[in-house]
């Protein structure tokens, strides 16, 4: 229990240097979109469908099912690391959470490099905000260890966390 507690920082770490890893390649998507062939304008003149609608469309529901999916198994994995008090857990939903993002910005890749849509930034900045919400905070590696149990059996207190 006490090697989880010194731990603690050296984890962090590691997730924050998985969410900035992560958090950089979609700036790398808007550079890679930018700089291509793809007449990419700053403002774009098409309509907001685009050339193909249908595929914008469901490229779109994808986008936001993907985005609200990784709030989702977040949540489940931070529960589950709670619950069973492995805060390698907290890590693993971080990661899914992350690629399900990530996947919101090759959908916006996608769409600009085989449909030329010009609004496909909208994808990337959607994954963006989704990640930003997904920054790593230290509580949840903190609520994941034996830490609480330790601090209830110091207190008296019966009650473990579940």
């Amino acid at each position: 229990m006490e090697s989880e507690q010194k731990n603690i920082p050296a984890m962090y770490q590691q997730l924050v240097v998985i969410w900035i890893a992560l958090f950089n390649s979609q700036i790398l998507f808007f550079v890679l979109i930018y700089f291509s062939s793809i007449p990419f304008k700053i403002q774009p003149r098409g309509s907001f469908l685009g050339n193909t609608p249908v595929a914008t469309i469901v490229f779109a529901v994808i986008s936001v099912a993907l985005v609200g999916a990784s709030f989702i198994f977040r949540s489940i994995f931070y529960k589950r690391s709670v619950n069973e008090q492995k805060p390698e857990m907290v890590k693993t939903g971080l990661i899914i959470a992350l690629a399900l993002c990530e996947g919101t910005s090759l959908l916006g890749v996608l769409s600009a490099f085989i449909f030329r849509y010009e609004y496909s930034f909208a994808f990337i900045s959607l994954a963006m905000a989704g990640m930003v919400f997904h920054f790593p905070l230290r509580s949840t590696l903190i609520n994941a260890t034996a830490a609480r149990r330790i601090r209830t059996e110091r207190t008296g207190l019966r009650t473990e966390c579940r």
